[in-house]
């Protein structure tokens, strides 16, 4: 089932955009990952270390820790208790998160 959201010329210029940065910024933001990575373990990372707050799809803001319910990683970790660890699918392949503390 498809829905469609109506909205102006103008919000959907805006979400153009924001793809198009987004894209743009891609390249970096898997090399960071990459070399966060490569420093071993990863439960001892910081650059692993993220504070989200589920929210709606029309909210959805990475870069504001906002993540949509309906993500994978939004998904994984709905509705789980602090110390719970839930795996994530991604198009890259799966990867673990741990539940640090919920709000």
């Amino acid at each position: 089932m498809v829905y469609f959201q109506k909205m102006t010329p103008e919000g959907y210029k805006q979400i153009k955009d924001e793809i198009a940065r987004l894209k743009k910024g891609r390249p970096r933001r898997i090399k960071i990952l990459q070399a966060a990575r490569a420093l071993g373990d990863l439960s001892e990372n910081t650059e692993y270390t993220e504070e989200y707050k589920i929210v709606g799809r029309m909210e959805a803001d990475l870069a504001d820790g906002k993540i949509s319910f309906g993500s994978p990683l939004g998904q994984a970790i709905m509705k789980k208790e602090a110390g719970t660890t839930s795996t994530v699918g991604a198009p890259a392949g799966e990867y673990k998160v741990t539940i640090v503390e919920v709000k």
